[in-house]
Order: C-alpha cells, then sequence, then structure tokens
C-alpha cells in the first residue's frame, strides 16, 4: 500500500514537470510573437529609410533585421514542434536547428555586409542622414523594446537565446548607424556610413560564429 503511495506521488511530479515546461514554452512563444510584430514593422522602415536615404549602414541593418524576423518565425516553430515531440515522448532537436540556422544566416548577412562595404570603400554615395538617423533612433528603442521582452526567458534554451542575441546585435548596430548619421550630418564625412557597416558586420560574425559551434555541440550531444 505504501509502495503504491509512493509511485502515485511520482507520477503527479512527472506531470506538473511536464506541464511547467509546457506553459514556459507557451509564455515563451508569446513574447517571441510580440518581438516578431516589432522587429516586422522596424524591417520594413528601415528598407524603405535605406533605399531614400541611401544609407548602407542601415540597409545593413535592414538585412540584419531580415534574419532576424526570420529567425524569430523559426523559433516559434521550432518551439511548437519541439512540445508536439515531447507530448510523443521524443526528444526535439528543433530548437538546436533554429539556432544553427540562426548562426548561419547571420554568418551570410555579415559577408554580404563586408562586400557591399567593400564595393563602396573607393566611390562614397551622397546620404540623407536625416532620414538615416530618425529610423536608426527608431530601430534602437524597437530592439531595446524587443529585448526587454524576451530578457527573462533568454537562457531557457539555446533557440531563444539565439534570438536574443540577434536584439541585442541589433541595437548595437543601431547605435552604430545613429553615430554615423550624426557624423555625416555635421561634418559632411560619407566614408563613416561604409566604415559603421563594416563594424556590424564584423561584431555579427563574431557572435554568430559563438552560436554555431554551440548549436553544432548541443546538436551532437542529443
Amino acid at each position: 500500500m505504501h509502495q503504491d503511495h509512493h509511485h502515485t506521488s511520482h507520477d503527479d511530479g512527472h506531470c506538473c514537470d511536464h506541464h511547467d515546461h509546457k506553459q514556459m514554452r507557451h509564455m515563451n512563444r508569446n513574447r517571441l510573437k510580440i518581438a516578431f510584430l516589432i522587429n516586422f514593422s522596424l524591417f520594413a522602415a528601415e528598407v524603405w529609410g535605406g533605399i531614400v536615404s541611401k544609407s548602407l549602414a542601415l540597409l545593413a541593418e535592414a538585412g540584419h533585421m531580415f534574419t532576424d524576423v526570420f529567425s524569430i518565425g523559426l523559433a516559434i516553430f521550432a518551439s511548437y514542434y519541439a512540445q508536439k515531440q515531447m507530448a510523443k515522448g521524443k526528444t526535439s532537436r528543433a530548437e538546436d536547428f533554429s539556432a544553427l540556422i540562426n548562426a548561419s544566416l547571420l554568418i551570410l548577412t555579415s559577408g554580404w555586409i563586408f562586400y557591399e562595404a567593400y564595393e563602396r570603400f573607393g566611390q562614397p554615395v551622397e546620404i540623407l542622414s536625416g532620414i538615416m538617423l530618425w529610423i536608426a533612433v527608431t530601430g534602437l528603442l524597437a530592439n531595446i523594446l524587443g529585448a526587454v521582452v524576451l530578457h527573462d526567458v533568454k537562457d531557457s534554451n539555446l533557440n531563444m537565446k539565439g534570438v536574443y542575441l540577434h536584439l541585442i546585435y541589433d541595437a548595437v548596430s543601431s547605435i552604430g548607424v545613429i553615430v554615423a548619421a550624426l557624423v555625416i550630418k555635421f561634418t559632411g564625412m560619407l566614408w563613416v556610413d561604409v566604415l559603421v557597416s563594416f563594424v556590424i558586420a564584423l561584431s555579427i560574425f563574431r557572435g554568430s560564429i559563438k552560436l554555431a559551434i554551440k548549436s553544432v555541440k548541443a546538436l551532437r550531444d542529443k
């Protein structure tokens, strides 16, 4: 009789643990959806601003933002898939794959920015620094908001960590674009736009290589 009672309490504990895990994923997804809406709106604004102002730094930021939008969408999908697999009693690699795809996209983005910056280095383009500045300030505020939304859950898995890192890099990129816009506005030094683009690309590349290594290690260990 005593053994039966012990067994039931163990099952309840397992059930509660599974329920907590499901609740955690649901909360993560809701936060990811908020971050997705913020980032998608901003991506559209940055593409428009980059084209109109002719700023490579802003277009580089928009390219980075596109990978953000894609990666958050992917993270939401991976979270749903992982939950379904767990409900069947299986472990899922979906979220680690999502983090790896995230990292790969960021590496490709940084490569594109490096190439564009190199192409422009010898022939600077006239830039509308006013539009560039306002879009970059909006970008910074949106990235900070997105990072705040995800801050509490960033360490729950690699998938969430990848999305959170994306937002942090974007915030740093936005600061770079703001600095470039101010320098161009007050000094007319157009090459600063290219320099900032290069620095953005370098920071994206470094962070994404680290995330890729962690993702591959997590996939190998499962």
